[in-house]
């Protein structure tokens, strides 16, 4: 498991809870008005903190590959062409282990990206996540 879905387990348990504890107040809320107030303001900022948990998923995805990028960026201008045959001697390595490896690289960025990609998608679409208490406030208390 990466240290990420480790880091927002208890973030994750804590919105499943809330919208539990939603739920089950959305009855009692279409009976007393107050408590109607209450929870529109509550689902509300459920639904702020839930987009800022997409935003901060999408941030962290982005910045990973961003890294990325500024590694090869120091790479491509920090060595020199003709450097590179005495860096692959110097590390044992000959032109087919570079393009080997480079191969694998870029095919790991891939399933990176592709990984990256299918996270976003499942996080962004999760009813857990993205609850529609607002729009059952407004079709239930009108």
């Amino acid at each position: 498991m990466s240290s990420f879905s480790t880091m927002y387990k208890p973030v994750l348990a804590f919105v499943h809870l809330m919208e539990l504890l939603f739920n089950s107040l959305y009855d009692l809320a279409n009976v007393v008005p107050t408590l109607a107030k209450f929870y529109h303001q509550a689902s509300e900022a459920y639904e702020q903190a839930c987009t800022r948990h997409i935003s901060m998923i999408i941030y962290y995805q982005f910045e990973r590959l961003f890294q990325f990028a500024r590694r090869i960026e120091d790479l491509m201008f920090t060595v020199q062409p003709e450097e590179i045959p005495f860096q692959l001697g110097q590390l044992g390595l000959s032109k087919v282990d570079l393009r080997k490896m480079l191969k694998s690289s870029l095919s790991g960025v891939d399933k990176s990206i592709a990984a990256m990609y299918k996270k976003l998608q499942k996080n962004l679409t999760s009813e857990e996540l993205l609850p529609s208490l607002w729009d059952k406030c407004k079709v239930h208390c009108t």
